[in-house]
């Protein structure tokens, strides 16, 4: 546990969370929402999306994590939910791009699960 506690605080903010979730147990529930839409959210990009349901899943994935987290992934997500929004071409960029963008969502994933796991052990 002890290499991702750095790790966790690097991506999962806290903070940033606290100002719309101002206590711990709001928390939690804000962060088990995220990460079963994150989740289900990774699982649809792992598919073969049209222009129109890939911005609506980036937008989507954008929209939420916005509230835990400033990490380059979410700039990332950012930038191709802009991107697929202007230029439904876009769509076969993201495909080449998806490989190295999943691992950083999927270390988000595994940060907020370890902030959960640590919030219920208490």
């Amino acid at each position: 546990m002890e290499d991702i506690i750095p790790r966790m605080n690097q991506l999962l903010d806290i903070e940033l969370l606290s100002g719309f979730a101002p206590d711990a147990s709001d928390q939690a529930e804000l962060l088990q929402t995220m990460l079963e839409s994150l989740t289900q959210d990774i699982e649809q990009l792992d598919q073969p999306l049209d222009a129109a349901e890939l911005h609506r899943v980036l937008h989507t994935i954008k929209g939420y994590l916005c509230y835990a987290t400033r990490a380059p992934v979410w700039q990332s997500v950012s930038d191709w939910c802009e991107r697929t929004r202007t230029d439904p071409a876009q769509c076969a960029a993201f495909a080449q791009a998806w490989p190295s963008l999943k691992p950083s969502l999927m270390e988000l994933r595994q940060a907020i699960h370890a902030w959960l796991s640590s919030y219920h052990s208490r």
